[in-house]
């Protein structure tokens, strides 16, 4: 698998690169990068409405890659798929939408614990704006969500439940098509932040029963600046564009605009088309493998290095009942930065901080973690090397070996 990754050759300081950040961009295969660069090469041309046969076979390859993302996810028709610039993008979007069209003081939105501060602080803002109420789904200690609690705030006045699928702080795999269906039996509709779930668990968003869907092209190894929010085509016609611009209207007469049809209408201005693309040809290559098959080798490498963390005095963050994509690991006397910092040096590249997602860990009572996420071109034989770097480290802090 390593051969498509030619930057995983790297050397750092004459060791080699052990990248343990997929959970904020996963590197991109070589074919991904081949697509990108043909494309300039060959075809670059505005989309829309264009004469000239370059522009035609970039509008082309852009709605290919858009009948690929509905393949990918599930989802019934093409139109349901919106390309956006990513997650928080998408999010915000249809939190724009919501604030416009949808809400009324009193009305509640549903979020958890768990969610990055973009599936956070949108709905936030969203409430404050309209005097809607948010309210949030506590944890357990263990980190899971508190799903008797989850069931007590679902009320007819729920007009939205807004869920990660998969923290990115901690890896709790959160129960999504239980969730769901319990937000439906109580008239709520459903977004599900799928940024972190769509490398670690095959997507189908029919069975999982969600009204909307978002994730980012570079968790799967596209460009960056590029994302889809997916959303049902029953609930998306009957909404209003938050955005204007060109491309997402039919005709303009006099002070009266016609908006175009789906998906246009949502995405105005010039797309990201080679984005789109980009993200076409990362999901047709991981499709040769298969979701299920790439999980399992990064649970693989994960597990190993959570035995290689408790072997050497760390605890893990969190025990929730299925984890996936990360640990988050802390070191008695160690602040997360500094052992980031120091095992850069050894070729490890890990990330410290919040993760974004200050809100789940204040529930747990931490401010700050170090976050090792492996994906599936990890391999077993690299944790030698990740052991040994995490020795000299703790070494250098003046934390003695266990």
């Amino acid at each position: 698998m390593t051969e498509y990754f030619p930057i995983l050759s790297t050397q750092v300081n004459g060791s080699p690169l052990l990248y343990y950040d997929n959970a904020a961009t996963l590197q991109m295969a070589a074919p991904v990068q081949e697509a990108v660069a043909e494309h300039y090469r060959t075809c670059n041309g505005n989309v829309h409405r264009s004469s000239h046969a370059m522009a035609r076979s970039t509008e082309e390859r852009m709605e290919a890659a858009r009948e690929t993302v509905r393949a990918f996810l599930g989802a019934e028709y093409p139109e349901e798929i919106l390309f956006t610039s990513g997650t928080t993008q998408g999010i915000n979007l249809l939190a724009r939408i919501y604030e416009d069209q949808l809400l009324q003081p009193g009305d509640e939105i549903v979020v958890t614990a768990l969610e990055h501060n973009s599936n956070f602080l949108p709905w936030l803002e969203v409430c404050r704006r309209t005097r809607a109420v948010l309210r949030v789904v506590p944890l357990t200690p263990d980190g899971d969500l508190d799903l008797e609690a989850y069931e007590r705030l679902l009320t007819d006045r729920t007009r939205l439940v807004c869920m990660t699928w998969i923290s990115n702080a901690i890896g709790t795999v959160n129960p999504v098509e239980r969730m769901t269906a319990l937000a439906h039996q109580a008239g709520a509709k459903v977004l599900v932040d799928g940024a972190q779930a769509v490398l670690h668990r095959p997507v189908d968003v029919t069975r999982l029963g969600c009204d909307y869907f978002a994730f980012s092209g570079h968790k799967l190894g596209a460009l960056t600046g590029i994302g889809v929010l997916y959303g049902r085509r029953e609930l998306l016609d009957n909404l209003r564009p938050p955005f204007f611009g060109g491309g997402m209207i039919s005709t303009l007469e006099g002070l009266h605009p016609s908006y175009a049809p789906l998906p246009y209408r949502f995405e105005a201005g010039t797309p990201n088309y080679v984005g789109a693309i980009s993200l076409g040809a990362a999901i047709d290559f991981l499709n040769r493998f298969g979701i299920r098959a790439l999980t399992a080798q990064a649970e693989t490498v994960l597990n190993g290095i959570q035995s290689i963390v408790l072997a050497h005095g760390g605890s893990i963050v969190g025990n929730p009942q299925v984890r996936a994509g990360v640990l988050s690991v802390l070191f008695p006397g160690v602040h997360p930065y500094d052992l980031a910092c120091i095992l850069d040096p050894f070729g490890v590249a890990v990330r410290a901080g919040h993760h974004c997602a200050s809100y789940a860990l204040a529930q747990l009572c931490i401010s700050e973690t170090l976050r090792i996420s492996p994906a599936f071109y990890n391999e077993p034989e690299e944790l030698p090397q990740f052991e040994e770097a995490l020795e000299r480290a703790l070494h250098l802090l003046g934390i003695a070996a266990s």
